[in-house]
């Protein structure tokens, strides 16, 4: 049933692939439609992921579920090595 309700929420795509349509049912969050909005970076000497956008401030709001997706899609990243 929540894969039903998220799948009526996030609505339809024809830009999307596979994985991503399985990563947003699983998440409850689709990248926009622009291409390259996000980076996500790692220096060698730092132990966290920095997000680079020229979109931040209008990304604002949504960080929290951001955060939780990309936490979800490293566990299951995790998982599969």
């Amino acid at each position: 049933m929540l894969l039903i309700a998220r799948a009526v929420s996030l609505g339809a795509r024809s830009d999307l692939k596979v994985h991503e349509i399985f990563a947003g049912l699983a998440s409850e969050f689709l990248a926009p439609i622009r291409k390259q909005v996000v980076r996500l970076a790692r220096h060698n000497d730092e132990g966290y992921i920095r997000l680079y956008s020229p979109q931040l401030s209008r990304m604002s709001s949504d960080l929290p579920r951001l955060e939780r997706t990309i936490n979800t899609v490293l566990n299951g990243v995790l998982l599969l090595i």
